[in-house]
This record gives C-alpha cells, structure tokens and sequence, in this order.
C-alpha cells in the first residue's frame, strides 16, 4: 500500500526514470536484435519459398517440353504417313508400311536398317523399300516373321536394274558405293546421257516394278578411250530422317 501511495503521490518516478534510462538501451537492443532475426528468418523463408516455386515451375516447364517434343513427333509421323499414302494410292501401289527400329551405325561403309515387319506380312529379301515421296532408298536383304533388314541404295551390296530418262532409255545397274554415293557403270560411251537426266528402276528385276526413282544424275565420267562411261546419282532421300518408310509389294 506504501508503494501504491508514493507511486500515485511521485514519490517513485526518480526511480522508474533511472531504471528506463538503464534498461532502455537494453530493450532497444533486444527490439532491434528481434526485429532483424525477423527480417532475416522471414528473407529466408521467402527465399526458400521461392526456390520452391521456381523448381515448381521447372518441372512444369520439363514436362511441357516433353509433352511438346511428343506432339511435334507425332506430328511429323502423321505428315510423312499421310505423304506415303497420298503417292502409293496415287501410283496404285501395294505396299506395306513399316517403322524403321534401328538405324545403325552411320559411320559404317555398308549401313543397314532395320524395320519392324517381316515374312508375315509379306515382306521377302529383294523388295524396293521407298520413302514418303516414292524415292528408293533401300532393298529388303532378310527377313524373319516379325522384322527386316534393309541395304541403303547407298550401300555397295544394294544394286537396282535401272533405267536413265534420256532419248535412248539407257538400262543399267545402279550400285552404291562406299555408303556416299550411288554409281551406274557400263553406260555406252554412244548414250547421250547428261546431268539432271532422272534415273529410276527398269523393271528388268524380279519383284521391284518400273518407275521407281532413284536419283538423278550429279556428275557423269566420259573417257575418249574407254568403251563406257560412269554417272554418279544424287538422291533425293535423306537416309538419316527415315522413320517410316514403305515395302512396295510386287
């Protein structure tokens, strides 16, 4: 009760004033140590956070990359699809789709691929393997039931009776070589045969029917001594895209 009275008289405000004037530099301390352990717990949590949404959406961006990348494939399978439907309906021919399932090594001189149909759909060693535009590109070399190994017309063990679009119709055999180029020997040096000039498949070989295209010619090698002359053919495939290709059926 004494405390109360000298209190409510002033008796003790010369004491509270010394305890604030020595405690205040102390509670200031605390108040501003307090207020930056905040700013710094609260800098960290929102960094944390933010880290968490950031590798929130790097996972949502991922998969919608992945998801993109699927989509532009499937695409891209539906465009050459429907190309190889609209030249085999168009050509009238039988055919048998197929998915190349291996490509092999392309460093290797006589690459070959390796689709996924085999001897029960039809497929037998010898039949031209076409792309979406109906160029040749390959020739079956095996097969079993369920898959089929295809030479490159680039390869050297891959030969086509063909027939070169000049006046004279010049037949001949194209071969690959060396897995860069495609060669046609034996061509009579009295052939007018010129570079440009279309050359595509005879029909002289059992199972491959006329009119497939296989080039034309880039570079033709004519000697005054020589009894032939020699023409390199330029596809117009490009044999590291295939995907789907096409076995034409006799």
């Amino acid at each position: 009760m004494l405390l109360i009275f000298f209190a409510l008289v002033g008796f003790v405000r010369p004491v509270e004033n010394l305890l604030a004037y020595v405690i205040r530099p102390v509670m200031s301390l605390a108040y501003n140590g307090g207020a930056k352990f905040s700013r710094i717990y609260g800098e960290q949590t929102d960094r944390r956070d933010l880290n968490q949404v950031v590798a929130d959406l790097e996972n949502r961006l991922s998969a919608a990359n992945s998801e993109n990348l699927r989509l532009k494939l499937l695409e891209e399978e539906n465009k050459t699809l429907r190309e190889h439907l609209n030249f085999l309906v168009t050509k009238q021919k039988k055919y048998v789709m197929a998915n190349v399932i291996y490509g092999g090594d392309p460093n290797l001189v006589n690459q070959q691929l390796v689709i996924d149909q085999g001897t029960k759909n039809g497929i037998i060693p010898g039949l031209a393997i076409v792309d979406s535009n109906g160029n040749v590109v390959g020739k079956i070399l095996s097969a079993n039931s369920l898959t089929a190994n295809i030479c490159l017309i680039n390869n050297s063990s891959c030969q086509f009776a063909s027939t070169i679009m000049n006046k004279g119709k010049t037949i001949g055999v194209t071969k690959g070589e060396l897995g860069l180029t495609i060669k046609m020997d034996f061509i009579p040096q009295t052939e007018q045969i010129k570079k440009d000039d279309i050359v595509f498949t005879s029909g002289l070989e059992n199972n491959i029917p006329r009119g497939l295209v296989i080039g034309r010619l880039s570079e033709i090698k004519k000697e005054n001594n020589a009894l032939w002359q020699t023409a390199s053919i330029e596809s117009f495939s490009n044999f590291n895209e295939l995907s789907v290709v096409a076995v034409i059926i006799p």
